[in-house]
């Protein structure tokens, strides 16, 4: 079955419920192959709920068919379900026996990234690269950070897959990573 540039071939015929995709050069015989779809000459890993076996998409907030509540768990590099542990905390059930809370980015739903509940920081591992960003409470501002801020996710993604050194401005001030999201300045109306 032809599924987007991919084809399927899964001997179950059950397509909408195995969800795999497989690329036509690894020649892909049974459902072994890792599920990836191809995205502007980048590839991005989908993910399967751990509920309820449905499709997920890096992206997602909460899984379309069970409405469980995701976030991304960066040191493994999975999308993951979460179940509420306290009233700030998750428990991903990808990671059994670990509590998470989200990145203080989450606030204005541009982040679904999960810090340790012991960690110290309270930005994720992309967010704490952010020097600067726009006025939130400004919903054209908001709206343009967060289409940024999905392709900043997408950049880390890449980069951890790649093990390249994440250091932010703080901690190396000569060759550290920064973003600095600036806002148009505002015009101002003649009189």
């Amino acid at each position: 079955m032809q599924i987007g540039p991919f084809v399927c071939r899964c001997p179950s015929r059950s397509h909408d419920v195995c969800g795999k995709r497989f690329k036509e050069r690894n020649n892909s015989k049974d459902c072994s192959t890792p599920v990836t779809v191809s995205t502007r000459n980048a590839t991005m890993k989908l993910f399967k709920c751990q509920a309820c076996g449905q499709l997920l998409h890096f992206e997602n907030h909460a899984c379309e068919r069970c409405g469980h509540r995701l976030g991304y768990l960066p040191d493994t590099v999975t999308v993951s379900v979460l179940e509420p542990d306290s009233d700030t905390t998750w428990r991903a059930l990808a990671q059994p026996g670990s509590a998470h809370r989200f990145c203080a980015n989450a606030e204005f739903d541009s982040s679904n990234w999960l810090v340790p509940a012991t960690a110290g920081e309270a930005y994720c591992t992309a967010c704490r690269h952010n020097g600067v960003i726009p006025n939130a409470s400004d919903p054209a501002n908001l709206a343009a950070w967060r289409v940024m801020e999905q392709a900043k996710y997408r950049l880390f993604y890449t980069l951890l897959q790649l093990r390249l050194p994440l250091k932010t401005r703080a901690e190396d001030p000569e060759h550290g990573l920064v973003f600095e999201f600036l806002a148009e300045p505002r015009t101002m109306a003649p009189r």
